[in-house]
């Protein structure tokens, strides 16, 4: 017999797996299908914080953005989009380099300009509407595998 899972149930077993520890186990694993039949004991305290507004500022970076901002650049819509290419492909260069990389000397090299134009972008940012976020979630507990059943 099948039990729906609830919703605590769910975000229980989410947060029970940190990232890192995802991370470190898919590199031992083989491209193919794993057939799974396990039990596991969940022994903790999931918290849910309350739910906020937060300035949606990592969304800014999206395909939709980019694109509408493209479009209402005009005439100078072909070297802004040079521009982003060459910026987008100067930080995946760093991300691929471990953090090292043109963009930090660049960012190194910052100028009173350049501050001046962070200054505008930070007041721009701040004057954005704030979009409702759900309360941060996290669990704290063991979990442990307490049997395996056989199949018939």
């Amino acid at each position: 017999m099948s039990k729906q899972l609830d919703s605590i149930s769910i975000l229980t077993i989410k947060k029970s797996i940190k990232d890192t520890t995802e991370k470190s186990a898919r590199p031992d694993i083989k491209p193919g299908t794993y057939p799974i039949n396990k039990v596991f004991a969940f022994d903790g305290t999931l918290s849910v914080g309350e739910d906020t507004e937060v300035r949606p500022t990592s969304m800014l970076w999206s395909k939709e953005t980019m694109v509408l901002f493209l479009q209402r650049s005009g005439l100078q819509r072909e070297s802004m989009l040079q521009i982003l290419q060459e910026v987008a492909t100067n930080v995946v260069e760093r991300i691929k380099n471990g953090g090292n990389g043109s963009v930090g000397a660049d960012l190194a090299n910052l100028t009173k300009d350049v501050e001046n134009i962070s200054n505008k972008f930070e007041k721009m940012l701040e004057s954005l509407p704030k979009v409702p976020r759900k309360g941060a979630v996290s669990f704290k507990g063991e979990v442990r595998e307490i049997q395996r059943v056989d199949r018939e």
